[in-house]
């Protein structure tokens, strides 16, 4: 609740109704007192009228929010690189979920920021009480918009370079398999003297193989599905930015409107100028006619009265 220091009011008023007893010997009515309270509301309505915008709030909470995402971005790209410096055959199921989660709440976030600029864009175009607010109010809006830009595309690059190292990674996996299992098949009887040995090494090794292929199709099957989760976040990311982009072009547009205006304004303002002098300068031309003429006539009529006398 707001609140002022009146003291010095009540002391300045104190003192100016102690002199008005002295040196007029009356007392204060009620009805003064009233007045003097009702003057008290009327300033503190005053005060209270001048409050921010409605732009302003929006705004703040737009800036919060694009830290907000500032922090889990930093968080995601710690996971991403902690991810990728694992071995291929050391998964954390873990830490893909929370990559995942991670994606999808930025993702989240970035669609709630777009709708809040899109949002304070309204707010911002409403009628105001001058050009200037409406200016500033515009100004705003793209400086919020551009923020929200920058850091999409700081998180579709992201997604991008980990989208981009993870196929890598499956390329270099799929590679490297087919290696192992020639290796395996380099020499599998082993020694012809013990046939008991050389049956002990080809079931080894077809337990190998398959074991091999199993973590092979479950090790694909995950890069598989993480290459399609960040494709999606990819798109849904290209298609805010997409939005945004129209959104700054919008916003530049009313600039340019707006700017028009002033300008237009100004030089209807100047031509107005320019008629009302001329009109000033005709209306003292039509004077001065005037008083010429009534001089022509008042000479025309003093010189009959003349051959008149004359005449007689």
């Amino acid at each position: 609740m707001t609140s002022r220091n009146l003291t010095s009011n009540f002391l300045e008023f104190r003192n100016r109704a102690a002199r008005d007893r002295n040196f007029h010997d009356y007392e204060r009515s009620n009805d003064d007192r009233m007045a003097l309270i009702q003057n008290e509301d009327e300033e503190v309505i005053q005060f209270e009228k001048n409050i921010p915008p409605a732009w302003m709030d929006s705004q703040r909470r737009i800036q919060l929010q694009l830290e907000q995402v500032r922090s889990r971005m930093k968080k995601l790209q710690q996971l991403h690189d902690k991810h990728l410096t694992r071995p291929d055959f050391d998964e954390n199921s873990s830490e893909e979920k929370e990559i995942e989660s991670l994606t999808k709440d930025i993702t989240a976030m970035l669609n709630g920021c777009h709708t809040s600029v899109q949002q304070l864009s309204s707010q911002a175009n409403k009628p105001q009480v001058n050009t200037y607010d409406k200016r500033l109010a515009s100004n705003v809006v793209q400086a919020t918009a551009s923020a929200l830009q920058d850091l999409t595309i700081k998180f579709r690059k992201c997604q991008s370079n980990y989208l981009h190292k993870l196929k890598s990674r499956k390329e270099n996996f799929n590679r490297i398999m087919p290696d192992l299992a020639i290796d395996m098949h380099t020499n599998p009887f082993g020694d012809q003297n013990d046939p008991d040995k050389n049956f002990d090494q080809i079931s080894l090794t077809s337990e190998d193989q398959l074991q091999l292929t199993s973590q092979n199709v479950e090790f694909l099957e995950k890069r598989d599905k993480e290459i399609r989760e960040v494709l999606k976040s990819i798109e849904d990311v290209n298609e805010i930015f997409r939005d945004v982009a129209a959104l700054i072009s919008n916003q530049g547009t009313i600039l340019d409107q707006i700017e028009y205006n002033i300008e237009n304004t100004a030089v209807q303002i100047e031509k107005g100028n320019k008629h009302l002098t001329k009109a000033v300068e005709h209306k003292q031309r039509g004077l001065k006619f005037k008083l010429i003429l009534i001089g022509v006539v008042v000479l025309v009529v003093l010189f009959i009265i003349l051959v008149g006398v004359v005449s007689r």
